[in-house]
């Protein structure tokens, strides 16, 4: 028989270990997928980088309107990976689109996304580069962003962040950048990271009941 003031040890070590276990859970994002764009030599066709396998992730689908290039590699932000970028250019309606994405096993309301973007022109606010998602990849819903700073030295590299978006939790995600070209900017897409807040597991809640059952047999 473990002696009294061992067991109350024991619990204790178990309620400090659970209640760190569910503060990870609920309170960290979980990172969905990072894409960094690969690598490329010059100018290439989204479609034959992706049959190239020269994306990161092989088991999603890219394609659209834009290609991947290795000018102007990323910079100025934390995690800029440099190599390559999806260019939007300056005329029509360029896209880049990411399907294949699941983002079952979290939580609603809890999904984020970053980006690191480029502007050609400082007068831009960005407000042509138009994000959405779907789950049909036909059906577009636009993820909101937030007017970029305009002026001398606005046109660089920066990093967007959008917490706690209106992406939703499902198996056939698909994330677009398109540069909808209402002025002559072009755009520059590198390093997307998707990231929520993971559901709570079936063992953190079993073992929660556990240590109230314990503490109601004190």
């Amino acid at each position: 028989m473990i002696p009294k003031n061992k067991r109350q040890t024991t619990l204790l070590l178990l309620a400090g270990t659970v209640a760190s276990l569910l503060f990870q859970t609920t309170t960290m994002g979980a990172v969905i997928f990072t894409e960094s764009f690969g690598t490329v030599t010059g100018t290439t066709v989204i479609a034959t980088h992706e049959t190239a396998n020269g994306f990161d992730n092989d088991g999603f689908t890219f394609l659209g309107t834009g290609d991947i290039r290795n000018a102007t590699p990323s910079d100025k932000y934390i995690g800029a990976s440099g190599e390559a970028n999806a260019y939007l250019t300056s005329t029509g309606t360029p896209t880049i689109v990411i399907s294949g994405i699941s983002t079952i096993g979290y939580t609603a309301g809890t999904v984020g996304i970053s980006f690191g973007a480029y502007k050609s022109a400082i007068a831009s606010t960005m407000s042509t580069l138009l994000l959405a998602y779907s789950t049909d990849a036909t059906n577009w819903t636009p993820i909101t962003t937030l007017a970029e700073p305009t002026g001398t030295g606005t046109s660089i590299w920066r990093s967007i962040s959008i917490q706690n978006t209106n992406i939703p939790i499902s198996s056939t995600l698909s994330l677009r950048w398109k540069n909808e070209n209402l002025d002559t900017t072009y755009y520059r897409i590198d390093d997307v990271v998707l990231t929520a807040l993971p559901e709570p597991s079936i063992a953190v809640l079993s073992a929660l009941g556990l240590l109230g059952f314990l503490r109601r047999r004190r």
